[in-house]
């Protein structure tokens, strides 16, 4: 899907008119790099805005003032309204490495450490961490709105931190009918860690727990809803639609919760 959007964007035009419009304001240079061991990243260029050095993809238009694109181990195209590119040359292996998923450094033999090799990406995925934080948290914004029906102590959810220091919250997670131990800590690693998130902007006390099933529609029928919850639910009511995952409302001791119920497959 994202190659043919890609395509789709790149059939109307290059680059995007604010980009474009920014970039048409910059003086360019193509420069020598003395050390001729320039890193080609993955992410094509990088860039320079308010925040510091970043994959030029992810850069703020606004406030960016240089763009470099490397074209060989030896020459790099610097574009920017003022300055000197020697500066940039000093900066660039350091930043490219940061930015880049991938080590690729093209006609040179490097020995490079697992230390090294693990710090690859690491303002990349900040950037993109970044990114997805602030676009769910204004989706969140949007849901919940400003309806004056809604009371301020159910639009403000419960924090993980609150309810780690009260320590009364609970949840299950279940293997239904597959699975071994190993993977089932793995999974349960990343969902706390996923939980967690969530739980800073939603009210994650009413979570009862997740099941993952390799018979899905068995595992929605089977699961125990408490007194008094009822209600057939069938995965495949919509032929064109393939269910992978529906929350069921339970009712439990302590309350109303919701209990997840997942595909097996998307344990993996």
């Amino acid at each position: 899907m994202p190659k043919k959007v890609h395509i789709q964007l790149l059939e109307k035009e290059l680059v995007h008119g604010l980009r474009k419009e920014k970039l048409e304001k910059f003086q360019w240079w193509v420069v020598d790099l003395p050390s001729k061991n320039a890193v080609l990243l993955d992410c094509i260029a990088l860039a320079q805005d308010a925040k510091g050095w970043r994959s030029y993809i992810i850069a703020d238009q606004k406030s960016m003032t240089l763009v470099v694109v490397p074209l060989s181990p030896s020459k790099l195209v610097v574009g920017r309204v003022v300055g000197d590119w020697e500066e940039v040359a000093e900066i660039y292996g350091k930043t490219s490495l940061d930015s880049c998923f991938y080590f690729y450094l093209p006609n040179h033999q490097s020995e490079v450490s697992k230390a090294d090799l693990s710090e690859l990406g690491n303002s990349a995925r900040a950037g993109i961490s970044e990114l997805t934080y602030s676009a769910v948290r204004k989706a969140v914004e949007e849901y919940i709105g400003d309806d004056a029906r809604i009371s301020q102590e159910n639009s403000k959810p419960i924090t993980w931190n609150k309810l780690s220091e009260e320590g009364v919250f609970s949840y299950s997670a279940f293997f239904k009918d597959f699975g071994e131990d190993a993977l089932a800590k793995r999974v349960a690693e990343q969902f706390i860690e996923t939980v967690k998130t969530f739980g800073f902007y939603f009210s994650i006390q009413r979570l009862d727990g997740i099941t993952f099933a390799v018979d899905y529609a068995a595992a929605l029928h089977e699961l125990d809803r408490g007194q008094g919850v009822g209600g057939s639910i069938d995965p495949s009511a919509v032929a064109d639609l393939n269910s992978v995952a529906t929350p069921l409302v339970v009712q439990r001791t302590d309350g109303v919760k919701t209990h997840i119920i997942l595909r097996g497959y998307l344990a993996e």
